[in-house]
């Protein structure tokens, strides 16, 4: 176990964390003080789980540090194991059925129609 150390922790670490562990009483292990600037723990304090599985996956798309990456990895397979089933919600469910009804009856786009429509979103 290393030193004990102060830790300033930012919003998308205590995200993962919680994330991963449910509390963030793991940090309580490794650090002597964690310090939680106020403007992050109120803006975590303020979010939907939703929102902070959007974060998170924003987060780790735009990050490109492998060992950082692997940490994350690592706490989140405490939670979570790559190859179980996921548990959908009932909105889940509701919006793959609305898919396959949307497959069955044609309304689908090709890769290139959708290439183009994001680039036309992200242009606007």
């Amino acid at each position: 176990m290393p030193e004990s150390k102060d830790i300033v922790i930012n919003t998308g670490p205590l995200l993962a964390i919680i994330a991963a562990q449910g509390s963030l009483t793991i940090l309580n292990d490794l650090y002597r003080n964690v310090l939680v600037p106020y403007e992050v723990k109120k803006k975590t304090i303020q979010m939907s789980t939703q929102e902070i599985k959007q974060l998170l996956h924003e987060s780790i798309e735009n990050i490109d540090d492998g060992e950082f990456l692997l940490t994350v990895k690592q706490i989140i397979e405490r939670k979570y194991k790559p190859g179980s089933p996921p548990i959908l919600t009932k909105w889940q469910l509701k919006r793959i059925e609305a898919s396959k009804e949307q497959i069955k009856n044609g309304q689908t786009l090709s890769n290139n129609q959708a290439d183009i429509l994001v680039e036309k979103w992200l242009s606007e």
